[in-house]
């Protein structure tokens, strides 16, 4: 788990002197998890809380970006990039290029009632729910196990082979060293 504290002269939605706790957790190459919530003196309806979840859709990572503020629901599509985007570019990016994003804003759906959670709390759901929600069907999870079960296997066999082959230059070392000091 990353936690880090970032200033921003301007927050995503607008309140200016509202200071942003991110809680980054370090996941998979397929989803990572963003939960963000803006704190201060504010009151339930200007707590501010968003997620990010970022998914490979070939041959691009894109993020998706959720806000909950003042009962509406915003949301944004960015595209991160070919490969993984690290713990270390996703703050760079939302540090730096937070205000180019383009939310859609939508204002009939409801908004759950927000509270404030521990951040250890929020840390446990957020790996909850990545253990939960595993990536793809039931058939790509058996496909998965069973390439995981093969790479087990092959990895054993590899080592037995090798044991085997340090074993036979040992012996043929040993029998050359004894050859060597029978005698003529």
């Amino acid at each position: 788990m990353l936690l880090f504290d970032c200033q921003k002269k301007h927050s995503p939605v607008g309140s200016p002197d509202a200071a942003s706790f991110l809680t980054v957790s370090i996941l998979p190459s397929w989803v990572v998890h963003l939960m963000v919530t803006i704190k201060g003196g504010l009151t339930m309806t200007n707590i501010v809380s968003g997620t990010l979840t970022v998914i490979f859709d070939p041959p691009f990572y894109k993020g998706i970006f959720e806000c909950h503020f003042a009962e509406t629901y915003q949301i944004a599509q960015v595209i991160l990039g070919t490969s993984a985007p690290t713990s270390r570019q996703i703050e760079e990016f939302l540090i730096h290029r937070w205000k180019s994003l383009d939310f859609f804003q939508s204002d009939q759906v409801p908004i759950p009632l927000i509270r404030k959670i521990n951040p250890k709390r929020l840390s446990r759901l957020a790996n909850k729910s990545i253990r939960t929600t595993g990536v793809g069907t039931k058939a790509q999870q058996a496909l998965q196990k069973q390439r995981e079960s093969k790479k087990a296997a092959h990895k054993k066999q590899y080592k037995m082979f090798r044991d085997q082959q340090k074993q036979l230059i040992y012996q043929k070392k040993r029998k050359k060293h004894q050859e060597k000091h029978k005698g003529h």
